[in-house]
């Protein structure tokens, strides 16, 4: 007996794997650059010109990886470290600003002593008002993680900090942290109010709705930004440590498919795709019982 394709089938799995169209993606893995001052340095996808900012960030040997999400990296395995004492950053231009439901991700490894006298930080900002030495301007818009604490800013007059951040390495002198930070940007442009929801360490290998994890921050009523035009690297410590590491920093909208967009940040499939693929398989394998 012949099998034909069910048309239910192939419908329910191009919409739940084709993006519909051109996804505008950042990336910035460090991988193809020179070890080294990352200033004046290009490399990555979706940006303009070179790092500018601080002389301190280094691109040295060694990727980030998490077990907690599925996106490993290619190239030559680099990172970025900063060593400067107090906030310090670099910065790189948006060659094209991702639109609508924008996904992120990036990986953190940042140390605090057992006597929370010094600390190592690690984040982004986004469109930092200022980029003049010292190069501390973190805007309205950022993230750092720094050992057992968050601190955060999605818009003017949001800023806060997280505390007790659980699951950190001990040692005898201090505690390591590692971090994947995934976010959700909803831009609406024109001054209205944005969606932003980010998330610490979701174990999304085990489980990848990450709407069954319940995020350190969200806010539906704050203009957070109309556009990404500046990407802000920040890296840095207080007090001798050995330097923050930062890795892996990923945005994309999909092309306009917001499932795509959690796929390129996470590699795992976003709920509503992966409920579509398993209809898909369920239809399929009905087809093949009734034959």
């Amino acid at each position: 007996m012949k099998c034909y394709p069910c048309p239910l089938l192939i419908a329910l799995a191009s919409l739940a794997c084709s993006p519909l169209g051109h996804a505008t993606v950042l990336i910035a893995d460090f991988n193809d650059v020179a070890a080294g001052a990352i200033q004046t340095k290009g490399g990555g996808t979706g940006f303009s010109g070179t790092w500018s900012g601080s002389a301190n960030p280094s691109v040295i040997a060694g990727d980030l990886t998490s077990s907690l999400y599925n996106r490993p990296q290619s190239g030559t395995a680099q990172l970025l470290r900063g060593g400067t004492s107090g906030i310090r950053q670099v910065f790189r231009p948006v060659s094209t600003s991702p639109t609508g439901e924008v996904w992120f991700s990036f990986l953190t490894r940042v140390q605090e002593t057992n006597t929370n006298l010094s600390f190592e930080s690690a984040g982004i900002s986004l469109n930092p008002s200022s980029t003049a030495t010292p190069f501390s301007d973190r805007g309205d818009f950022y993230v750092v993680h720094t050992g057992d604490t968050i601190e955060y800013s999605f818009g003017a007059n949001t800023a806060g900090v997280v505390t007790g951040l659980t699951g950190g390495v001990v040692g005898s002198l201090s505690t390591e942290y590692s971090g994947l930070f995934v976010g959700r940007l909803v831009i609406n442009g024109g001054g209205a109010a944005d969606t932003v929801s980010v998330w610490y360490n979701p174990d999304l290998t085990a489980n990848p709705d990450i709407n069954s994890y319940v995020p350190f921050y969200t806010n539906s009523t704050v203009n957070a930004l109309d556009s990404i035009s500046l990407l802000g690297a920040a890296v840095y410590q207080a007090g001798g440590q050995d330097g923050a590491l930062l890795d892996n920093i990923l945005f994309s909208d999909g092309g306009g498919n917001p499932d795509q967009a959690y796929f390129d940040v996470t590699g795992v499939p976003e709920p509503t795709s992966a409920a579509l693929l398993g209809l898909a398989a369920a239809v399929a394998l009905s087809g093949r019982r009734r034959r």
